[in-house]
Formats: structure tokens, C-alpha cells, sequence
């Protein structure tokens, strides 16, 4: 909390301050996955804790996925805090509840584009953003960027 005020107090006028974050590169703010990654391989290393990495998925991860992505992680980025977040989209209109892994703008099941909310992780677990505060609802939600695991596995071109 003392370091939000000094913040609050040199930058009165940025509104993402509200928000406070255990990462190099809040997700509200605007970078390239590959840059995420190789900031956050820069840094974690030097300071003494409570730093992670949260990789934003718009697509399921295989098992052998999941050791891919961890191998990169720890050997080429040596990024040793890393959780994946899922978005999920959840479309309630047909009397069903479709949920889908990716964040859509209509129901990929049905093609609804109305009664759609959306869940993902928030301050260490998943709930539906209706439900998050104001700042984090308009500021750190829009602007997340979501990735694809081939993507990421893939590397950059």
C-alpha cells in the first residue's frame, strides 16, 4: 500500500495505478507475447520474490503442450513463475450454457452474440468479470491480449 500512494502521488493523472501488479508487465498494458516473455526472463530473477508471469491462453493446452511451454519458459526465457489464464467465454441464450475456452465475441457453439459474459483469473482464480471492480472491468480486461499455445510455441518470427 505504501508504494501505491508514492505511486499515486508522483503520477496523479494515470489511471492504471488503481490497479496493482506482481508483474513486469502488467497485462493492461499493451506488449507482444515474445516481449512479455523476454522482459519477464530479464527481470524475475532479480528481485526476491512475488513475481510471476501470466500468460493469457485463447486456446486449450495439450499435455505435451503444457511440457513444451514449460521447457521454453525455464530454458530459454529462465522464467521460473509463470501461470497460464484461460478466458473463457460463456453464452447462456438458447436455454443452454455453452462455455468455450477463448474469449469471443459470439457463442462458437451456437453463434449468439448476445448474453455473453466472459471468465478468467483475477487476483488468483477465475470468476466472471461482470462481477470485477470498475477499474479492472474497463481498464485491465479490455486490454488484455490473449495468445494462442501454437503461437507461443511456435516463437516469433
Amino acid at each position: 500500500p505504501l508504494l501505491a500512494k508514492k505511486d499515486r502521488f508522483m503520477f496523479p493523472n494515470k489511471t492504471s495505478l488503481s490497479i496493482l501488479s506482481n508483474q513486469m508487465l502488467p497485462l493492461y498494458e499493451q506488449f507482444d507475447m515474445f516481449d512479455r516473455l523476454e522482459v519477464a526472463g530479464e527481470l524475475m530473477n532479480k528481485v526476491s520474490g512475488g513475481a510471476i508471469l501470466h500468460l493469457n491462453l485463447s486456446s486449450p493446452m495439450t499435455p505435451d503442450a503444457s511440457v513444451a511451454l514449460s521447457k521454453l519458459l525455464l530454458e530459454k526465457y529462465k522464467i521460473t513463475h509463470w501461470a497460464a489464464n484461460y478466458g473463457f467465454t460463456v453464452c447462456r441464450k438458447t436455454g443452454e450454457v455453452h462455455t468455450t475456452v477463448g474469449i469471443h465475441k459470439q457463442c462458437p457453439v451456437c453463434g449468439n452474440a448476445e448474453n455473453i459474459s466472459y471468465i478468467t483469473r483475477v487476483v488468483g482464480f477465475n470468476t466472471e468479470v461482470k462481477d470485477w471492480n470498475l477499474v479492472r472491468r474497463t481498464l485491465d480486461f479490455p486490454n488484455r491480449q490473449w495468445g494462442d499455445i501454437d503461437y507461443i510455441l511456435k516463437g516469433r518470427d
